[in-house]
């Protein structure tokens, strides 16, 4: 399973309890990865004025980059399902090409 270092919300790597390296793997690694090719793109077009255009350039940003992690099937469709302007942060769903469903949380 493909794993990446651990990165905290300071862009800083940390120790895991072992002292070794903190990793994260799987749904997490998703989320990592968004989050640190497209969060601030994706979290600054949804605080402007909300309409479909600019939901839409949202999603699309969001199925390129799981696009470019290497270990992801074609992402066809990611839909925004929730978007907190308090917290900075969306739940969003992709499905891939093989029909898989991943959710993904990104925020600040």
């Amino acid at each position: 399973m493909p794993f990446d270092i651990a990165i905290d919300g300071n862009g800083d790597s940390y120790l895991d309890s072992g002292n070794d390296l903190a990793i994260v793997d799987g749904n997490s690694r998703l989320e990592q990865h968004v989050y640190l090719n497209v969060a601030e793109d994706v979290l600054q077009l949804l605080g402007q004025r909300l309409n479909g255009d600019v939901i839409a350039e949202a999603e699309e940003l969001i199925r390129e980059s799981l696009n470019d992690a290497e270990d992801i099937d074609e992402v066809v469709s990611v839909s925004i399902d929730e978007y907190d302007p308090s917290t900075n942060s969306i739940v969003a769903t992709a499905t891939s090409r093989s029909g898989d469903v991943q959710t993904v949380e990104i925020g600040t």
